[in-house]
């Protein structure tokens, strides 16, 4: 028999404690990627506004073909992450500050989910990216073909 809890002793990770100057630097650097990822969170939703107004015509040619679909998950992922990365740089660089900490200690949980399934919503529209690329080459490739 295993005994389980000594299994679980031999593995422990003891805590990790930082200093009050260590929360500072690591509260200031998830702020700062917190407010670069709205930069890339805006160009996507860019794209995504772009693939609406300007290529919507021509994928209207290709047969069995939504065109709405990919620009409007697009613009909606986009603007969503947008949104969870400035509330996510203001909880952060609020949880620098020692008397503020425990106000906004409460959301870093929700935050972290959130930006997790936005992480997976982010990945999803991406592979549906190139799903939509693969569906219009393949497309193009059969309407070129001559018998």
């Amino acid at each position: 028999m295993v005994d389980v809890k000594k299994t679980f002793k031999m593995y422990r990770i003891d805590s990790i404690r930082f200093t009050e100057k260590a929360r500072f630097v690591v509260a200031m650097i998830l702020s700062t990627v917190n407010w670069a990822l709205i930069v890339t969170s805006l160009s996507i939703t860019g794209i995504g506004i772009y693939i609406k107004v300007a290529i919507e015509e021509f994928t209207n040619l290709v047969d069995g073909y939504d065109s709405n679909t990919l620009p409007l998950m697009l613009i909606g992922t986009g603007a969503v992450s947008a949104l969870v990365n400035c509330v996510g740089g203001f909880i952060c660089f609020a949880a620098s500050d020692p008397q503020k900490r425990s106000r906004y200690k409460k959301y870093l949980i929700g935050f972290l989910f959130f930006t997790l399934c936005m992480a997976a919503c982010d990945i999803a529209a991406g592979v549906f990216c190139f799903l939509h690329i693969k569906h219009i080459g393949k497309s193009f490739h059969v309407s070129t073909q001559f018998e």
